[in-house]
């Protein structure tokens, strides 16, 4: 394997080499990173790439990891100010603005590592209230179909298997896989489903754990508008931008459904944040988005949330963009997808 890529952390207690990650394992695991000393209590750990040549990337992540969870804290080029931004309607004074290197997926069937070939120049669009998105731009986006209709999200892991969220495959519907098109009246690949399963701590009281995998018939065909997604246990810091994609309704009473796939910006929040909002508890294993009058809606259930093309969460709880949304973390389910495909 010649491209060079770049692996963030395992949280694990054993440490591994590349030698050690065989190439064509779907339950391949990210190196750990050697602790390089603490921070009040809490242990410092610097991404670093194989090849050694950090300099080559523009994003370099420092983790502070904990027992509990981990964050990522993106250090940046140069101190981001208002006035560098074109579109000053893209920011706010609570959001961070992260540059991301472009992702490449190394293997087909890989998972959960954050693999770069030499960075292109970064990524520093925003989309703020939903923009229709451009033709093969998030070729991981699948749409959940039942009788024609789209009902859910989800997102391509490997050529035979689609994450979603658990409550997409509780409702009864007899789901088909759609994928590799933005439009829901045209084009795209409809692949059939063989097997689901749901996490088995789903608690649909709460949406604890609130996932789902889908297992295709057929092997999906990749293709410049069909690839797997990244899947990240990393955490961001509150107030960083994410990206949802979906087809969901525009309102929480049905209207305006959408034909294109939308993607839009919402910020993460703290969790005392979050729970304030809502009135009520929030589960370790969500993550609290919101962005004043914008947000998934109905039908967005199971779409990626993501970071920088990577993806940190699953729309668990959407609120149309009235109160903080929900999102199961990868990290809590990770091991879990893991042990499944």
């Amino acid at each position: 394997m010649n491209e060079v890529f770049k692996t963030f952390f395992q949280k694990s207690s054993t440490s591994t080499t590349s030698s050690d990650i065989p190439e064509n394992s779907a339950s391949a695991r990210p190196q750990e990173l050697e602790d390089t000393g603490s921070i009040s209590s809490k242990k410092e750990l610097v991404a670093a790439s194989i090849d050694g040549d950090a300099e080559n990337f523009s994003y370099n992540s420092k983790i502070l990891a904990t027992s509990e969870e981990t964050e990522v804290r993106p250090e940046f080029d140069k101190e981001m100010k208002i006035d560098d931004v074109e579109d000053k309607d893209l920011i706010s004074e609570n959001v961070q603005i992260i540059k991301c290197p472009i992702p490449k997926i190394i293997e087909e069937h890989d998972i959960g590592f954050l693999m770069f070939s030499n960075p292109a120049d970064a990524i520093d669009k925003r989309i703020v209230n939903g923009t229709t998105a451009a033709d093969g731009q998030y070729p991981y986006q699948a749409s959940l179909r039942s009788n024609n209709r789209h009902v859910c999200g989800g997102s391509i892991l490997n050529n035979r298997w689609v994450l979603t969220s658990a409550v997409c495959l509780t409702e009864g519907y007899q789901l088909v896989v759609v994928v590799g098109t933005n439009t829901l009246n045209a084009g795209g690949d409809t692949y059939l489903v063989a097997t689901y399963n749901l996490h088995p701590l789903y608690k649909i009281a709460d949406r604890r754990y609130n996932a789902g995998l889908i297992n295709t018939t057929t092997p999906i065909i990749y293709s410049s508008k069909v690839k797997p997604v990244v899947l990240t246990t990393l955490l961001p810091i509150d107030g960083a931008v994410a990206v949802v994609t979906g087809w969901g309704y525009r309102d929480d009473y049905g209207q305006l459904s959408r034909n294109d796939l939308i993607a839009l910006n919402t910020t993460v929040i703290s969790q005392t944040a979050c729970q304030s909002q809502l009135k009520r508890n929030v589960s370790s294993t969500h993550i609290c988005t919101f962005w004043s009058q914008t947000g998934p809606c109905i039908y967005d259930d199971g779409t990626p949330i993501t970071i920088c093309g990577m993806q940190f969460g699953i729309v668990s709880v959407r609120n149309c963009g009235i109160n903080p949304d929900l999102h199961t973390k990868i990290s809590s389910v990770y091991s879990w997808i893991v042990s499944m495909i």
